[in-house]
């Protein structure tokens, strides 16, 4: 098996479809690392399950506050914002 084998048997798009439980998804389009297929993007946006939040830039792990004077936790607020909204319906 090539590695070409090895990232598609492995990749999310295989099962984005199966989620059933309230997700939140981050992704940054620089991540350097995470590379969103069309097939993989076009699955999560299809599940009403799935709320996909993706940013122009963030890199790897890096979700900082774009607004002036904020501490910086964008990704933890979000993640905050849709667990309380999560809890409530």
């Amino acid at each position: 098996m090539g590695s070409e084998d090895y990232y598609r048997s492995i990749a999310s798009s295989n099962w984005m479809q199966d989620i059933t439980v309230p997700t939140l998804i981050l992704h940054a389009l620089d991540d350097p690392f995470i590379r969103m297929t069309p097939e993989t993007r076009g699955k999560l946006l299809a599940n009403s399950r799935v709320r996909l939040v993706e940013t122009r830039h963030g890199g790897h792990c890096a979700f900082l506050s774009p607004e002036p004077g904020d501490a910086g936790f964008w990704a933890e607020k979000t993640l905050l914002d849709f667990l309380l909204m999560t809890v409530e319906d």
